[in-house]
């Protein structure tokens, strides 16, 4: 979901416990796995995992009864197997489609490798993504697909933001390389069992009919909450706005609401706008404040325009918070959505 994975690297830098639950990790969502295989195959040419991973995504044509001959063969010559790929057409045991789609396959890594291999892990994804046409592969998917593609677009905000927290002086391996040991890393310990004590991170869905002390609901922005394929529609926004009474009623005393004036979106940085959903909150009960401004994006500076902080009007920037005592309860109560 947006944000989690920019949230879980930041609390696992910080030392912070969390868990995860009620979602797949998603360093093992399927699109993620495989994006992340082709870029292994980048980085290390000799890693047959990731090409029998890479291989299948899109279909070629090429089935296990031919990777297990590629396989026999790689053994004789004693390769890996992008290696036996580029010398296909020597491995006559193999129908002439497959030689050929086997060959086109390592051209297109080995191409990528020549171009932006030594490049930061972002440019070396999207790069991926251009040369698969990875985004109509996921759209052609339909709805299912539209929410694989937002992942992806995550992965690649993700790997952006890598770059520009870790430092590259005296480091051996590549920053792919590095990237990838990273993103195992977090895999691993990305899991729904996690830490008992810490940061709770679910999704609203699993947040139903829960209470905590403290509730954070982030990423405020028109286009992510709500999602902007929610605006096509009423029914679509309306759902959007009972999800969201939903995660503003998970606060037993405390509500942090946060958006970002600028964010990643699919590797670039963008300027963004607050919820609509924030303009909908009691003015009284609001306290604004905003955080530094770091996003390095110029133009023009919008507050969501329901603040009460200190200073009066509105201010521009980062969060809404409140205390809910059983006047605000109630007053909530009587403002859900039907």
């Amino acid at each position: 979901y947006p944000g989690a994975v920019a949230a879980v690297e930041a609390l696992r830098r910080a030392g912070v416990p969390y868990r995860i639950v009620g979602a797949i990790s998603f360093y093992d969502r399927r699109e993620v796995k495989d994006l992340l295989a082709y870029q292994r195959l980048v980085a290390n040419p000799a890693d047959d995992q990731a090409f029998l991973r890479a291989i299948a995504v899109p279909r070629r044509g090429i089935g296990d009864a031919a990777l297990a001959l590629l396989s026999d063969q790689a053994r004789q010559w004693d390769l890996p197997l992008l290696a036996a790929a580029e010398r296909a057409e020597m491995a006559t045991e193999l129908r002439p489609n497959v030689r050929a789609g086997l060959a086109t396959f390592a051209q297109l890594v080995n191409g990528v490798r020549q171009r932006v291999g030594s490049s930061a892990p972002v440019v070396v994804m999207e790069e991926l993504v251009r040369v698969l046409d990875y985004e109509s592969i996921l759209l052609a998917e339909g709805v299912e697909g539209i929410e694989r593609w937002e992942n992806v677009r995550e992965l690649i905000a993700s790997a952006a933001e890598w770059s520009e927290v870790v430092s590259e002086e005296d480091e051996v391996a590549t920053p792919l390389q590095r990237f990838l040991a990273e993103a195992a890393l977090l895999s691993a310990v990305d899991t729904s069992s996690g830490q008992e004590e810490g940061v709770t991170l679910m999704t609203l869905h699993t947040a139903k009919g829960l209470e905590w002390p403290l509730v954070v609901l982030s990423g405020m922005e028109d286009g992510l909450f709500p999602l902007g394929r929610a605006l096509e529609s009423v029914e679509g926004l309306d759902e959007e706005r009972r999800l969201c009474y939903v995660g503003i009623t998970r606060a037993r005393d405390t509500l942090l609401l946060t958006w970002a004036r600028a964010r990643r979106r699919g590797g670039e940085l963008r300027p963004a706008l607050p919820s609509r959903f924030l303009r909908e909150l009691p003015p009284e009960l609001v306290d604004e404040q905003r955080t530094s401004f770091g996003a390095g994006i110029a133009g023009t500076v919008h507050g969501w325009g329901g603040g009460s902080g200190s200073g009066g009007g509105t201010r521009p920037g980062g969060n809404w918070s409140g205390r809910r005592d059983r006047s605000t309860a109630s007053r909530a109560e009587a403002t859900q959505p039907a």
